[in-house]
């Protein structure tokens, strides 16, 4: 806990460094919040099967790992940023379809967009926070992330939660889930590469 304490007062000379950490914060925190509702979301809004959504699940695999080395070469040649940036637009669009939904088809294809982004978004954040953190300070920043991490998705299931409970329609708690992403992509845009 004192390394914990000790790396929080640091950061405040390392702006870019907490902004990051803020929208990889709200990034994740979104992103769990998806991984854990999705099935249910599936289940109960769209009355699919449990060997429906286990397909759904094997293909959003299947194609996310394809996906994340595609989206790692691509970031290399294009910067880390555009091309989180657009995985995160991605994502906005995503939990938009999932959203409107109303045929398990399209639901299968929103599962392809998902198999695309799933991987690459984490794995491109990461990547280019690797890159504008001193290097001396690199374990102690990587285990401040890793601690972040941990504790992400702690407002994302409660507002879906909330949402679900007061409207009784899991549409518009899928939805609102757009706000993470809008903020993960104002702060990201903001940080210089």
């Amino acid at each position: 806990i004192y390394k914990i304490i000790y790396t929080l007062r640091d950061i405040k000379k390392h702006k870019k460094i907490a902004w990051f950490l803020i929208g990889f914060y709200i990034l994740n925190d979104a992103l769990v919040t998806i991984f854990a509702f999705v099935p249910i979301y599936a289940k109960i809004t769209l009355e699919m099967t449990f060997s429906e959504i286990s397909i759904l699940l094997l293909l959003v695999q299947l194609i996310g790992f394809p996906a994340a080395i595609f989206f790692g070469w691509l970031s290399d040649k294009k910067g880390s940023k555009k091309i989180l940036l657009t995985t995160i637009v991605l994502w906005a669009l995503i939990v938009l379809g999932i959203s409107f939904a109303q045929s398990k088809m399209f639901f299968y294809f929103m599962a392809v967009l998902t198999g695309l982004v799933i991987g690459s978004s984490q794995a491109v954040a990461r990547s280019w926070f690797s890159k504008i953190i001193p290097k001396e300070k690199q374990c102690e920043f990587f285990g401040l992330n890793g601690f972040a991490s941990k504790v992400a998705a702690t407002t994302g299931p409660l507002l879906f939660g909330i949402i679900s409970s007061v409207t009784g329609n899991q549409r518009i708690a899928m939805a609102s889930l757009v706000i993470y992403f809008v903020m993960a992509f104002l702060i990201f845009w903001k940080i210089k590469e």
